[in-house]
């Protein structure tokens, strides 16, 4: 696998010309991507028992061994990779298998600059991360837990024969980690057409109720989250993201943001935590030692991150988010609402805002014993040309009383 900024992906397709044509297309991208060809998922894990590649893009249909077994076998000899369909129509059945080891489906015919642009998106994080058992730990990810009171409800909408719609609605617009498997299967040709949504309600109704059912039942599309309060306080950690978005809703009301854009800044504020979600999900003995480093040591929670895992939690959540093929808007602002000064801006944009909520809830919250307050990022705020501190935004947001 690749450790510079050359990636490497490997394409796994029986058609020979549409290979032909991939390589053809492709031939620009060669000073930045190692790629490979093969005509067969037989050939394509011969070569992944050779070395690993950074991404792995295959078709569904494939004669010997078909797209959804190669990915399930290529997971477990490269785990770190990130795994990608590429393929024309597939039975419900094979949809349903390759979700459960597909980060994202593309339907052919494709659109190279739609395929480019994929697979940059993909790969942009990837090098802020530490330590190699947080890649493959993340790369093996199917779902982000969910607090057991938002799953038990989803699970009884499942299994009912006429679910209530506005329940649904609401539970993905309350639940980060139903929030985000809404958006990857919508942002990906699963069920149709891939669109770029933002919108946790409308990539539902995208998708479709029967399709999330089929996926609930046989692909794992959501997990109850079985974390323990002593290690992450699950619904508290919700509770905080779910008032990220309230004010977000009064920053809407001082400045000009599209209906898009407000879309995804409620969406990076309701996914914003989701590394620390998985962090605790899938590392907890080592993440009990971030715990322990904050209390005996007084560390920050992102400085104790760092010291164990060699990355922190927004860059975490960031990753996941970004092989799943989230809009970059969220991806970024997920990645660098706490050290926003690392992404050049001039003007007032979703970043800027979740970076702000952020800060404001956090300076609303109780305290405890050991939680570090947030800053604002002046030099930043500066930058997108607002001066204004922590106060004047709880007052210009009408939260000061």
């Amino acid at each position: 696998m690749s450790t510079s900024s050359i990636k490497s992906i490997l394409f796994i397709d029986d058609e020979q010309k549409l290979l032909q044509g991939l390589k053809r297309m492709l031939r620009p991208m060669r000073k930045e991507w190692d790629m490979e060809f093969v005509a067969s998922g037989k050939e394509g894990l011969e070569r992944l028992n050779q070395r690993c590649f950074d991404v792995i893009i295959s078709d569904m249909k494939m004669p010997e061994i078909d797209g959804a077994t190669l990915l399930e076998e290529a997971k477990a000899i490269c785990p770190s990779s990130i795994r990608m369909v590429l393929s024309g129509q597939a039975e419900e059945s094979s949809v349903l298998q390759a979700a459960k080891v597909a980060h994202q489906y593309m339907a052919k015919p494709c659109d190279i600059d739609g395929l480019k642009n994929r697979i940059r998106k993909a790969c942009a994080i990837r090098d802020l991360l530490g330590k190699p058992e947080v890649k493959t730990a993340l790369s093996a990810t199917i779902q982000i837990p969910s607090i057991p009171q938002y799953y038990d409800a989803f699970m009884q909408q499942i299994e009912n024969e006429q679910p209530e719609m506005s329940t649904l609605e609401q539970l993905v617009i309350s639940d980060p980690g139903l929030a985000a498997k809404v958006l990857q299967i919508s942002n990906s040709a699963f069920f149709g057409p891939a669109r770029e949504l933002s919108n946790p309600v409308d990539a539902l109704k995208s998708v479709g109720f029967e399709s999330i059912r089929a996926l609930t039942k046989e692909s794992q599309f959501v997990s109850r989250s079985t974390i323990s309060e002593d290690l992450l306080p699950m619904r508290a950690l919700t509770q905080h993201c779910q008032g990220v978005m309230k004010i977000l809703e009064k920053i809407f009301t001082i400045e000009h943001f599209t209906e898009e854009q407000q879309w995804q800044a409620r969406s990076a504020g309701l996914l914003h935590e989701v590394g620390r979600i998985l962090l605790a999900s899938l590392l907890p003995d080592s993440y009990r030692e971030v715990s322990r480093l904050m209390s005996e040591e007084q560390l920050t929670q992102t400085k104790a991150e760092h010291e164990v895992f060699g990355v922190t939690h927004p860059e975490i959540g960031a990753y996941l988010l970004a092989i799943w093929g989230l809009p970059q808007e969220i991806v970024e602002a997920v990645a660098f609402h706490h050290t926003p000064e690392q992404r050049e801006a001039d003007q007032f944009n979703v970043l800027a805002a979740l970076h702000v909520a952020n800060v404001l809830e956090d300076e609303l919250r109780p305290r405890g014993a050991y939680d570090a307050k947030l800053k604002l990022n002046q030099d930043y705020m500066h930058q997108v040309g607002r001066d204004e501190d922590v106060n004047d935004w709880l007052r210009k947001c009408e939260l000061n009383g």
